[in-house]
């Protein structure tokens, strides 16, 4: 009984390899299966040398299973380093390699001859340009600085392999490291940033959404500022937040709302969003609590169902929080740098200029702002190659959230739940950092790029 309940370890593994070759013999635990194969191979040469020829096919048989048996020992012991199914999951490319090692690791140069052209040349090649030997002799490439002749086609050759090889080692697979780890599925998370791509396109919010609407953008940032602060009294998870405010805009888009409605709109956009993102979601009680007893259970209700029935149940549309933290780990940025890009994108929510702007693009402006701010990683090949966003692009973005931050840090400024809510120790102070009101981020603010 207590056989048929042994845990399959590795020790029992060997167990059941040498059953055929022990014959159901027991192995001890300090047995070795090298040394039980050693033994028995013995006992076989020596059944060879005193038996009869009558009994030659059966020693035939036991050395053959002797020999499976070996095959399927190194098969074990080739399994002796599995780690388990579910490992830690954290960024592992910034603290195990960095873009110098990889680079050194994974790719060797071929040499290239001086008669074709110097390396200071291929350093300062900006764009990968693939040249043929037809087309080199055809026409003349700008993106090229390589002088060719009609007798060096095989140096050309050389020079175009060490080329693409040069710009592939600019490229950090940031996925290289999360194959065995199954909850990064790192196999398809490429497919998954695609498809997020798409859906950001394709649910875009337009730029006048409150174009001759009742409710203006100072009505709806004292909403927000003020769901800000439900969110943050209730502990909800940040995607509940962000998906809140997304729905306030697509239905305020749709929907002319009056003014005395603007507040039951945003507590059932929040009571939504908890829905689809929260594990444990506030009762729909504590949602009246919060405003007061201003409005009913049954208000809220009557607002959920016209909210979902105006938005055709389509909340698919990605959160800059899903790509900030894709481009984050692509530019191995650390945790202060990180917060900071956070500061930002909740800063934008109370700016309805933002909301028309491709989550995507607001994360990577906010990541390469804060970069600058905190001598970050220099937004390189690796970054606009998982963003798709060149650094020339984001500098309208940068721009905006400058002046944005400028106005926030003003005493003045009316709108301070997401201040307040990043200067507490929590979020490591982020929000009173001086960088946040130093030359480079007035610079910035001015158009100075």
């Amino acid at each position: 009984m207590n056989e048929r309940y042994t845990r399959q370890t590795y020790k029992n593994l060997l167990n059941m390899g040498s059953t055929a070759l022990a014959h159901n013999q027991p192995i001890n635990g300090n047995e070795n299966i090298q040394t039980i194969i050693n033994n028995k191979m013995n006992v076989n040469h020596a059944q060879v040398c005193t038996v009869n020829s009558k009994v030659s096919s059966s020693t035939t048989t036991t050395t053959t299973s002797v020999q499976q048996t070996l095959v399927t020992s190194q098969t074990f012991s080739s399994q002796m380093n599995l780690r388990n199914a579910l490992g830690d999951i954290g960024n592992r490319i910034g603290t195990t390699v960095s873009l110098n090692q990889f680079a050194k690791k994974e790719t060797i140069l071929k040499p290239v001859t001086a008669q074709a052209v110097s390396n200071e040349a291929i350093e300062a090649k900006p764009v990968p340009v693939k040249i043929t030997t037809e087309q080199s002799k055809n026409e003349n490439n700008n993106n090229s600085c390589i002088m060719i002749d009609d007798d060096e086609d095989d140096d050309v050759e050389e020079i175009i392999e060490d080329e693409e090889s040069m710009n592939k080692s600019e490229l950090l697979d940031i996925d290289a490291f999360d194959t065995e780890n199954t909850q990064l599925v790192a196999e398809y998370v490429k497919d998954i940033y695609n498809y997020l791509t798409y859906m950001e396109k394709k649910n875009r919010i337009s730029t006048s959404f409150l174009d001759n609407k009742i409710v203006t953008s100072k009505m709806r940032a004292v909403l927000i500022d003020w769901l800000i602060q439900v969110h943050l009294k209730f502990h909800l998870l940040q995607e509940t937040l962000y998906l809140c405010v997304q729905i306030i805009d697509a239905y305020l888009e749709a929907v002319d709302v009056q003014k005395m409605q603007l507040q039951l709109v945003g507590v059932t956009a929040m009571f939504v969003a908890s829905k689809y993102e929260e594990m444990y979601v506030p009762a729909i009680d504590d949602f009246v609590y919060m405003t007061d007893n201003t409005y009913t259970k049954s208000e809220i209700r009557q607002m959920e169902i016209s909210i979902l029935k105006t938005l055709n149940f389509t909340f698919g549309k990605p959160l800059p929080l899903h790509f900030l933290r894709r481009f984050s780990k692509a530019g191995q940025a650390d945790p202060k740098q990180h917060t900071l890009a956070k500061h930002f994108m909740e800063l934008s929510l109370h700016e309805s200029e933002f909301s028309s702007m491709d989550p995507s693009y607001l994360a990577a402006s906010s990541l390469c702002l804060s970069f600058k701010l905190l001598n970050g990683t220099h937004w390189n090949r690796t970054l606009e190659h998982y963003s798709n966003h060149k650094q020339s692009s984001l500098w309208v973005g940068m721009h905006k959230i400058s002046k944005l931050v400028l106005k926030a840090t003003d005493f003045d400024y009316k709108y301070r739940a997401a201040t307040n809510k990043y200067g507490a120790s929590k979020f490591m102070r982020i929000s009173l950092l001086p960088e946040l009101h130093g030359p480079i981020i007035r610079e910035l603010a001015a158009g100075n790029f």
